[in-house]
């Protein structure tokens, strides 16, 4: 039985399915994957995996009735965190993953991967294969996928992504759930505009102090990026990603 099987059938099984301790949801997902579960008692509406086993969702009514969408992604401990640092720090300086491998996800990631063993091995990084395992679903998700919000542009059911602006959650419209918070935010102002030009880039344009507004594709084919900076928004840079149909 798989994961998801595992929770649905925990969730139909159980007669009350809000998460207060370890309860069912908390106990179906595997241990490495973080579970930021709230204080309060709260009534979990749906839990779909978007990129496992690292990356899933949870969408929940919380203790004041609002609907909200949770990400959880793997809890790094202190020693996975200082290598996963490094281990990118040296991808960056170092170039060691080919410009033209970045162009696809599938090959960079498995680029990165392999990169990440050889890191490894070179340095003689000794961690469990498991921690190795989480730090490279980090560097790829921010290396070549769209870092805190990759499981949101992932989710087959998200039509919507957006932010307006720093220190407030993002947004999501969900094709059954509708808008919702999410637990993503961007923590400053220069944390927003990096990752706003990040997209720029992705789009194949180029937004500047004289050209703050911006808009264009994200790959992979389906989604579009409305991109501004602070000089033209009152609330700081913003962006919305947006999902197309393909005919």
């Amino acid at each position: 039985m798989g994961i998801l099987e595992k929770i649905k059938r925990k969730l139909n099984n159980s007669s009350d399915t809000s998460l207060g301790k370890e309860k069912a949801v908390a106990k179906t997902i595997p241990a490495e994957v973080k579970k930021e579960k709230p204080k309060k008692r709260v009534l979990v509406k749906n839990i779909y995996a978007v990129n496992p086993p690292y990356a899933y969702v949870m969408i929940y009514v919380d203790e004041k009735g609002i609907l909200r969408y949770s990400v959880l992604e793997p809890y790094l401990v202190p020693e996975e965190k200082m290598y996963y640092k490094e281990i990118k720090e040296l991808i960056l300086e170092e170039a060691r993953i080919p410009i033209t491998a970045l162009r696809d996800y599938k090959k960079a990631s498995e680029a990165l991967s392999e990169t990440i063993d050889k890191i490894a091995k070179e340095f003689k990084i000794k961690l469990q294969k498991e921690s190795i395992n989480k730090i490279k679903y980090y560097i790829i998700r921010d290396l070549v996928g769209y870092g805190k919000i990759d499981p949101m542009y992932r989710d087959p059911y998200v039509e919507d992504i957006v932010c307006d602006g720093y220190g407030i959650p993002v947004y999501v419209y969900h094709r059954d759930f509708e808008w919702m918070p999410t637990n993503v935010a961007f923590e400053n102002p220069e944390e927003l505009e990096s990752f706003i030009r990040r997209l720029a880039f992705r789009a194949g344009r180029s937004i500047t102090y004289a050209r703050p507004i911006v808009e264009g594709p994200l790959p992979p084919e389906g989604f579009r990026a409305h991109l501004t900076l602070k000089e033209v928004s009152r609330r700081g840079s913003t962006f919305t990603i947006r999902k197309y149909s393909i005919e």
